[in-house]
């Protein structure tokens, strides 16, 4: 069980880092989309916040919020596509 505030940040790191070679992985075979460049973005802040030891949720500006669930919700319909917003999913689940 998770205690509240508690953030896994080793575990969001090892999350955002499946995620974005998920992400390499799927441009590679499909090319590049404004949509993908701005998950892209939001899991590289991820991974490069939880690598330093900060919880990506206090270091985010305040005026920004992430968007990577939603624009993968809206996006992505293909078998391929839902595999790779299954990874999306799981870096979700340990940020909200």
């Amino acid at each position: 069980m998770r205690k509240a505030n508690y953030l896994d940040l080793v575990e969001l790191n090892r999350r955002a880092g499946d995620a974005l070679a998920a992400i390499s992985t799927f441009e590679n075979l499909y090319g590049k989309s404004a949509v993908l460049g701005s998950i892209r973005a939001q899991m590289n802040f991820v991974f490069k916040e939880t690598e330093e030891g900060r919880n990506p949720l206090e270091s985010i500006n305040s005026s920004r919020s992430f968007t990577f669930g939603i624009l993968s919700s809206r996006e992505f319909s293909s078998p391929d596509e839902l595999k790779l917003k299954a990874k999306l999913n799981r870096v979700a689940e340990l940020l909200f």
